[in-house]
């Protein structure tokens, strides 16, 4: 992407003529309006085709609806249920002690014939079953002392005006209105069912406050006394085992889609080989190479601008250059959102597609930074240019800007984070199991997104690295005595106006400095010839 964005040098003469500046070295966005429209189209398709691998492979799970009832442990020896605890609570059903009294007996009928049943603590049961979604686990039977009370829940009634103001509460006009909370018993035996929100809300003991949550429930998971959902505490319950069914699906049609991409992508690298112009201006070795070799007469008189005084300063007049000629040199599990898969495949992917661009931005800050250094160097020392193509005494490249102890540990640092945040967000398809048998029904499935804590953990602190590395280069100090250009293309042209008689300035080493002075102003650039540093409280142009 960066060999396509770089321009050529009739491509940057434009745009210094209309008074725009383009990026050197760095893969820029800024540049895809100047260059040419094949190289567009090759730019574009690459950016097109960075699509995630992270759903052609995806997971389905299973989550069980079950029945859950308090009994006591005579029930369990001779089959009696006592129902006297239910028959004199005020304003609960009488006509549901029936049914709970049946279902029970037919839930104990069918313990006594099979063996997937296991005894769990009320630690281990409230655990088991304290999430959305229970796959391994189905009916389970409270075991606890007499009398058995039903469930008692908080039901809002709506807003009603007080007096004085509490808690939940909205004052307006001199008025107070609160929401106002009942406490009603919910009907017995209990239905879990993933479908709503949360399926677990028959573990709440009656003195809980309007909603149940996993993290109310570990104070009993530690304090299992304390956990009394049916009005007794639990001594231990019999919970059904249940086989779990998983599978790991393979979507063919988003298969195709990523291996056309690649394809794309391999066809856009052929043609930029193929159709590679030598001329263009990949690194600050060949901007500075063009310059020399032919100066930008928009930038002429302007050698000591930096990129910020170029950007700040610079009018802007057709023909007329960039203003004025002098300058003074001074010293952060299951996500329901949709139950489409291309809805969802599109939710999971976006985070990593995010996470391809932040890589491109954050290698075009280290490039500017290690191109900052570089062009730096140039006033303390002579040295040769790095170009993609050398000549005479240049130095070839291995690297286009960014050298191989920066950019390798961003690369794998890059992808380390890419692979975090595909296992940090992720399609996940569950059935949805209600019979005796457990049987998939096809219209009973969730497809939605699924999280994983810690890897979401791990990704912050891979990112968190990644932006360390850079505020800590950041850190290190530039040699003085050289306006900073950067990447700037006009500024690393205002400082390639070399003396005529330097003709071979490019492919020699050279320096950046004062090469003359004519009626009291002098002029800086680079040259293969003796310089001298820029005296601050001069005049350069």
């Amino acid at each position: 992407m960066q060999c396509l964005g770089s321009p050529i040098r009739k491509e940057v003469d434009a745009a210094h003529s209309k008074g725009e500046m383009l990026d050197i070295g760095i893969p820029s966005v800024q540049n895809i309006k100047a260059i040419s429209q094949n190289r567009k189209t090759l730019w574009a398709v690459l950016v097109i085709s960075a699509l995630p691998y992270n759903s052609v492979l995806f997971l389905t799970t299973q989550a069980n609806a079950y029945t859950v009832i308090p009994v006591d442990s005579r029930f369990l020896e001779i089959g009696f249920y006592n129902t006297t605890g239910l028959e004199y609570i005020e304003d609960y059903e009488p006509s549901s002690i029936p049914p709970l009294v049946q279902q029970a007996q037919s839930v104990r009928d069918k313990l006594n014939g099979v063996t997937n049943w296991r005894q769990l603590s009320a630690s281990e049961c409230l655990k088991a079953y304290s999430t959305q979604y229970v796959s391994s686990r189905g009916d389970v039977l409270i075991v606890q002392g007499e009398p058995v009370a039903p469930i008692m829940v908080l039901v809002s009634q709506g807003l009603e005006v007080q007096g004085t103001s509490t808690e939940n509460a909205l004052s307006a006009s001199g008025f107070v209105m609160t929401e106002k909370w009942e406490p009603v018993y919910k009907p017995m035996p209990d239905y879990s069912d993933p479908w709503q929100y949360p399926s677990y809300q028959w573990s709440c003991s009656a003195q809980f406050n309007k909603t149940c949550m996993v993290d109310s429930n570990q104070h009993y998971i530690d304090h299992p006394l304390d956990w009394t959902p049916y009005g007794q505490p639990v001594q231990y319950c019999l919970s059904e085992d249940v086989h779990e069914q998983c599978q790991l699906n393979f979507s063919v049609p988003f298969a195709v889609i990523v291996v056309l991409s690649n394809l794309a992508k391999v066809l856009c690298m052929l043609l930029t080989v193929w159709h590679y112009d030598a001329s263009a201006l990949i690194t600050m070795g060949d901007a500075i190479q063009s310059f020399l070799d032919r100066p930008d007469p928009y930038t002429q008189d302007f050698c000591i601008y930096s990129t910020n005084l170029i950007q700040i300063l610079l009018e802007w007049e057709s023909g007329k250059g960039f203003g004025s000629p002098f300058y003074s040199a001074v010293g952060n599990n299951i996500i329901s959102m949709s139950n489409s898969i291309s809805v969802n495949v599109v939710i999971a992917n976006l985070p990593q597609v995010i996470m391809s661009y932040v890589y491109i931005l954050f290698n075009s800050l280290y490039t500017c930074m290690v191109a900052g250094r570089e062009w730096t160097q140039f006033a303390a020392q002579r040295k040769t240019l790095r170009v993609s193509s050398p000549v005479g005494a240049q130095r070839s490249t291995y690297w286009l800007q960014l050298p191989y102890r920066y950019s390798i540990p961003l690369i794998v640092s890059s992808n380390l984070l890419s692979w975090l945040v595909s296992q940090s967000l992720f399609v996940v398809k569950i059935n949805v199991l209600y019979d005796l048998n457990r049987s998939v029904q096809a219209d009973q499935s969730i497809l939605s997104c699924g999280y994983s804590p810690g890897a979401i953990v791990l990704a912050i602190i891979v990112g968190t690295f990644i932006m360390l590395g850079a505020v800590l280069l950041g850190l290190r100090t530039y040699a003085p005595g050289m306006p900073l250009a950067a990447t700037c293309s006009a500024a690393i042209s205002a400082a390639c106006h070399a003396p005529e008689d330097d003709p071979d300035a490019a492919v020699l080493p050279v320096q950046w400095g004062v090469v003359s002075i004519k009626n009291g102003i002098g002029h800086c650039c680079f040259s293969s010839k003796l310089v001298a540093p820029p005296i601050p409280g001069h005049m350069y142009a």
